[in-house]
Order: C-alpha cells, then structure tokens, then sequence
C-alpha cells in the first residue's frame, strides 16, 4: 500500500498529524496498533489545550465541538500550602477571554476519530510494525498483519514508549522524578468559575483542574514515591478527607466522584529526532512533567511545525520527505523544547526541595510573579504558546 506519509500512533498527537495532513490533500496512512473496535484508553484524565492549540484545530477545521466537550480555563491560580500570597493569571491581561479549554482525553481523542475517519485522503491500518527500512528514496513498513506500506515520509507519534523510537535505536535520557501522582474526580458544592487552581505542597504541586458543567473538577496530586504505599492504602473515606483539606475553600463541600488512579512520574528525551525520511513528534521526542499542564501543548506545537513544513513542500513540487526538510524541522522545535523542560525542572526542583529556606524562596518567587505585571503577562504569553 503507497501513502506520502504514514503516521504510527493512536493518541490525540497521531490522529491530529494525520487529521491536518488529510485535511491538505496528503495521502495518509494512520498504523494504530489496536483492533478496530479498540477505544482510547480511558483513565481520568484532563488535558489542558492552549490558545494555540486551539487556533490549530480552528485552521483545519478539527474538534469543532470543542465548546461543547470543554470548559474554558476562565483564571489560574498558584499558591503554597498553608502561606499567604496568590498569584493569579487572568486571560484579559493578555487581550484574551480564556486560556483555552479543559478537555476529558477521551472526548477530544473521540472527535479527532471522527476527524480522521471524515477524511477520505487518510487510510487507517490496524497492525504492529515489525520492520522498517529506507528503499529508492521511499520509507518502506513490514506490519505483523503481513502488509507492507510505503510513503514519503514515516511519522512516529506513539508516545513516550515509541516503538518506532525504539526499532531506530535512538538514544533516550530517562529519568525518574521520585513522585507519584494521584489522579481523581470530585464533585462540590460551589461553581468552579473555570479556575485552575496549583497549590505547592512540600513533595509535589496539588491541582483542581475544572470539569465542563462548573460543579466537578479533577484532581491531580503530586506526592513523593516514598509515599506510594501510603497512597495506595488509603480507604475512600480518608482518600476523601486527604482531599478535602488541599482542595480551596472556594469550591465548597467536596465529594469524590471516582476511584483514583496512581502513576508514577518520569522524564523521557530522545537525543535524536530525525532519520532517514523519519522524524518524531511529541511524547515520542519527549514526555515531561505534567506540572505546567503543557506536555500535549508541546506536542501539536511540533505538529504545526512539521505538517506547516510538509504543506509548504508539497506545495512547490518537491520532496516532502527529504532530510532538509526534516534538518529544518529539528532546529526550529529545539528551543522550544528545551526552554520549557529547563523551566519546569527549575521550578520542581525548588518546591520539592528540603532546604529549610525553598519555602521563602517559593513565596518570594510567587509575590514576585504577582507584583511584576510585565512579567506575569510573559509566563501568561508563553503558557498560551503564542510566543511561537
């Protein structure tokens, strides 16, 4: 079977690559390892969307029930446990109504199926890879199912545990961040105003990430790996009690509205990017901390950059694969990347840290943020990924 780009994958990052490809009359081919009738899996999880993740779905005309499956991100507010001071992000400062939209995983995966299944230029295989090879300026796949693909160009969007990574034996920095995160649904008795509301505890950030609807939220509970069993012991009761009391007053009574889910927290980084007529993208090229929320956000932002440089190619006759077009790729995603890493394990390392003084140099940094208007609007200008 002949494509211009195949695309090996299953997540949001693979059905949007393929989505946005489509969309630009590129013969696709989507190789989702899952059968047919497999849907995405669906743990509690919300995914943070950003401004410019959301002015790409409008430019190809993808997810648009966003309205409709997400809740705005209306303010942002950061905090430390038990000390004075808020630090409050508002979207106005920046000319904007929101920060973009709070999105249940399997909500936003279901529309973008739909996307891709709407577009007759994508072909979707349901197959292992087991082979690849570079044949006559063609990427050449042997799948478990026995079918071989060829294309132009092999896009590997399958996530932090990339098979596709792994068969190009690519090096990979991995390292454990010593935490857990705790992650569930509560529901309570106050509106939640579209806030997203991080609370630095001593061993990890405490978050309430709002629910479409005003009166649920989820929550995501950062803790230490020493803490693992603690957490697993935990009956609903004191589940709910340990919960009750980092959750914001402001949200009213709490009630847990699901069973948590734990995993434990680590870092990924591909030191190579690209091959031969490959490239990867998202958590396949890096998996970070979930602390800012940015980790999908980092991932479409490489999407816009490849699919932009495919479309532009395509458009003036020449080879959309050829390695150029691929150096090209690399070097305009690598400070991004590296910018936001750095800053997330900057900030991390601070607040997790047992030096007696890290809580004065946390609050000071949070007051800082807060009395300084031109530098709040940066980390509000970077966070919604309109510095690109």
């Amino acid at each position: 079977m002949k494509s211009e780009v195949i695309v090996v994958g299953y997540g949001p990052a693979a059905m949007t690559t393929s989505a946005i490809l489509g969309r630009q009359s590129i013969a696709t081919t989507i190789v989702n390892p899952f059968p047919v009738c497999h849907k995405m899996p669906s743990a509690t999880r919300l995914l943070a969307l950003s401004l410019s993740s959301i002015e790409l779905f409008k430019e190809h005309k993808l997810v648009k029930n966003i309205k409709s499956i997400g809740q705005p991100i209306k303010k942002i507010h950061v905090s430390q446990y038990k000390r004075s001071g808020l630090l409050e992000f508002d979207p106005t400062d920046i000319h904007e109504e929101n920060f973009g939209y709070m999105v249940d995983e399997e909500e936003l995966w279901n529309s973008l199926h739909s996307d891709v299944r709407d577009t007759s230029t994508i072909n979707e295989v349901h197959s292992d890879v087991e082979t690849i090879d570079c044949q006559n300026n063609k990427i050449v796949l042997k799948l478990s199912s026995g079918q071989n693909l060829t294309a132009d160009l092999l896009i590997a969007a399958d996530g932090k545990n990339s098979i596709i990574r792994k068969k190009l034996h690519f090096e990979v920095e991995k390292k454990s961040y010593n935490q857990i995160v705790l992650i569930c649904d509560v529901k309570h008795s106050k509106n939640h105003q579209g806030v997203t509301r991080e609370v630095f505890m001593k061993n990890g950030p405490f978050a309430t990430l709002p629910k479409l609807g005003g009166y649920s939220s989820s929550v995501v509970w950062t803790e230490s790996m020493a803490s693992e069993s603690f957490l697993r012991s935990l009956n609903k009761d004191f589940l709910h009690e340990f919960i009750a009391l980092r959750c914001s007053k402001e949200l009213g009574e709490i009630k847990l509205d699901s069973n948590p889910s734990l995993f434990p927290l680590s870092f990924t980084y591909s030191k190579e990017v690209i091959a031969e007529r490959i490239a990867l993208v998202g958590d396949a090229w890096h998996a970070i901390h979930p602390l800012a929320g940015q980790g999908l956000n980092l991932g479409l932002r490489d999407i816009k950059a490849l699919t932009d440089l495919i479309v532009k190619e395509k458009s003036i006759g020449l080879d959309i694969g050829n390695f150029q077009v691929l150096k090209k790729y690399r070097r305009v995603r690598r400070d991004d990347i590296t910018i936001l890493i750095s800053t997330i394990d900057i900030i991390n390392n601070i607040y997790k840290s047992k030096l007696p003084i890290v809580p004065e140099i946390g609050q000071f940094m949070i007051r800082a943020v807060s009395f300084c208007k031109p530098l709040r609007n940066l980390f509000m200008i970077y966070a919604s990924g309109k510095h690109i």
